[in-house]
């Protein structure tokens, strides 16, 4: 691992590829991350037409997470499996550079309970891949 000038960590894949580690970075280190990777990318001559602040600025608002406003509601979660399931948020990482940790859950117990990183390809807006929440 290695770390660049912004204090992001990468990693040098066995191709040569630099992989972006999300995890270790706090969200708004990511949001710049992906501003300023969208403003190398249109340094190339048949992109220059997309270089536009406004454009960019919409972008990277989906890369905010308003976890606070987010307590309490359901997303689905796809477990180890890959199945898909209905959570819970039920709490965010209150430590420094993590706030993009959220565990979810079962409502009403523990047993299930996960911390995973906001970003992640795992989650998604609820009743994106589930029907309906289950009734047990």
């Amino acid at each position: 691992a290695l770390q660049d000038n912004n204090g992001l960590l990468h990693i040098d894949d066995e191709d040569g590829v630099n992989i972006f580690i999300p995890d270790a970075v706090s969200c708004q280190q990511f949001v710049q991350y992906y501003l300023d990777a969208l403003k190398k990318f249109c340094q190339h001559s048949e992109f220059q037409q997309f270089d536009n602040d406004d454009m960019f600025a919409v972008i990277v608002s989906y890369l905010n997470y308003d976890i606070n406003a987010m307590m309490g509601m359901y997303i689905d979660y796809k477990d180890e499996l890959g199945n898909w399931c209905a959570l819970k948020i039920k709490q965010k990482d209150k430590r420094e550079n993590y706030e993009h940790r959220i565990k979810v859950g079962v409502p009403d117990s523990k047993k299930w309970d996960i911390w995973i990183d906001c970003r992640s390809y795992r989650i998604a807006h609820s009743r994106t891949f589930t029907k309906a929440l289950a009734v047990t």
